[in-house]
């Protein structure tokens, strides 16, 4: 089996640089030049009725987070450089 490193594998961080992040969706263009959407940006609104950032900014580290270690256990291949 061949040994998995940064030379070999995109890593979370170098992936998250590689994320689109449109007004409501998120997106991903693999090696295959295949566009995936990722998630829906939900606006997330505080007590007052404004965007909540810091709520959203968690959100979307999270679907990250969800997203990347779902890629690896089941679309490994994408991963690879």
């Amino acid at each position: 089996m061949k040994r998995i490193t940064n030379d070999t594998m995109i890593c979370f961080n170098e992936w998250i640089n590689q994320l689109i992040y449109n007004k409501t969706k998120v997106f991903w263009i693999d090696k295959n030049n295949t566009k995936h959407y990722l998630w829906s940006k939900k606006p997330m609104l505080d007590d007052n009725g404004n965007i909540d950032y810091q709520r959203l900014s968690i959100t979307n580290k999270e679907n990250e987070i969800k997203t990347y270690r779902w890629i690896l256990d089941n679309k490994i291949n994408l991963l690879t450089k």
